[in-house]
């Protein structure tokens, strides 16, 4: 262990072995518990002894505890990754109003190891600038829509960092710009494919096509319904949990925990199912996994519906040619959003049903005008208008009929004159 020359006594920098290398520990007494305190810089090989790259991170180690002497901030974008993995994605379980579903979890974490930390986990804090951050994003060979994914989590980092006072600057990732914009919009069906796919599918599939087309459920929520949540007398689901991954979460939002209308000519598909379904019990799946694959599990988890939709739904499909641009579980609760506003015309109805937070996001991301709707839209602007006589301009000229188009020699050239 040696101290570094511009620390003061009592502070001191040690190499620690570890299996990915020898790492820079800082050391100290803490001057209010009296207890030893330690935290990693970074990799030896990262930071030279004597170096400007060394003395930033002591400096910024040592105002940062002097601020806070009874904790240690993390100083490098890895070691402020780690904290915001152990503080930040929180479960639901733990902490119900703060607290993230699976999913979420899921995808930030693979966004923090796939793509942050590999790049940026060696950086200090300080050392994040804006233009190298959109430079990098260009980079990539993602699609917009997943470096704006990256982006936000990367922004989220510097605010958990701004929350816990590990840093005081401005976000720098407010000042990054990263469009989101999908480079091909996602189709939706007509009434006419529904038809078509509905009358070729089996019971369960016809079932699971027919609830997601008409309710606009997610696919989640299509897979945590339950028996007990279905009132078939009076046409109601009541939509109180998701599962993703077999792992049961609360509903994305509050609006989301809305009942939606059940219509009462779906019922019967719905009695049909229970008749041949192996598990009937209030708190039983409805699309319960049934296999012996599902071992103990077996009936106590739902069907995965990524498997149904790729072998069972996608298949009958593209047998019938019916090919959107993009296609899955998604394009029946777009395909029910574009037809409630393009029937309806009531844009609060199809938020409500939607269950979004906002009109906008129901218009912007999901409703599409269908083409029969453009065509009426058309017709009737067309029809509302009193629109001119049509008449074929035609003129008499020498060695021309009278029903013969006047021929211009030149632009702007009258029809008598001719050429020098």
């Amino acid at each position: 262990m040696a101290r570094h020359s511009e620390l003061p006594k009592g502070e001191y920098l040690s190499e620690v072995k570890r299996s990915n290398g020898a790492v820079l520990v800082y050391r100290r007494t803490n001057p209010v518990t009296g207890k030893p305190q330690k935290i990693v810089i970074g990799n030896v090989a990262d930071f030279p002894r004597g170096s400007n790259k060394l003395q930033r991170a002591i400096d910024q180690v040592r105002s940062r505890v002097e601020k806070s002497p009874t904790k240690l901030a993390p100083t490098t974008m890895q070691q402020l990754v780690d904290h915001y993995k152990q503080h930040g994605l929180v479960s639901w379980k733990e902490d119900e109003e703060d607290g993230k579903s699976f999913a979420t979890i899921s995808r930030l974490k693979t966004v923090l190891n796939v793509w942050i930390a590999p790049c940026w986990g060696k950086h200090l804090l300080t050392e994040v600038e804006a233009l190298d951050v959109k430079n990098w994003l260009k980079s990539l060979p993602l699609a917009r829509s997943y470096k704006s994914k990256i982006r936000n989590t990367l922004s989220a980092l510097f605010s958990h960092a701004r929350l816990y006072r590990f840093y005081s600057a401005e976000n720098p990732i407010s000042e990054v710009r990263q469009s989101g914009k999908r480079k091909v919009e996602p189709g939706v069906l007509s009434k006419t494919q529904l038809e078509q796919l509905l009358s070729n599918l089996g019971i369960r599939e016809q079932l699971l096509v027919l609830t997601a087309a008409t309710t606009g459920l997610r696919r989640s929520e299509l897979a945590g319904l339950q028996w007990s949540d279905l009132d078939l007398i009076n046409g109601w689901i009541s939509v109180n949990r998701s599962v993703d991954n077999n792992l049961e979460n609360p509903c994305k939002t509050e609006a989301s925990r809305k009942a939606v209308p059940l219509d009462l000519r779906i019922v019967p598909f719905f009695r049909r199912w229970y008749e041949v379904s192996l598990f009937k019990a209030p708190g039983d799946y409805v699309f319960a996994a049934g296999s012996n694959r599902a071992g103990g599990k077996r009936g106590k988890q739902p069907i995965s519906l990524s498997v149904v939709f790729r072998y069972h739904i996608k298949p009958v499909a593209d047998r019938l040619g019916i090919k959107p641009a993009v296609f899955g579980w998604h394009t029946f609760r777009r395909s029910f959003a574009s037809m409630v506003v393009g029937s309806t015309k009531d844009v609060k109805a199809a938020q409500e049903l939607m269950r979004h937070s906002t009109s906008k996001l129901t218009l912007d991301l999901y409703a599409q005008a269908l083409p029969e709707n453009k065509v009426a839209a058309s017709k009737a602007i067309a029809g509302s208008l009193l629109l001119p006589q049509f008449s074929l301009c035609t003129a008499v000229q020498s060695g021309q009929g009278p029903e013969e188009p006047v021929k211009l020699n030149r632009v702007n050239e009258s029809p008598s004159s001719s050429p020098a």
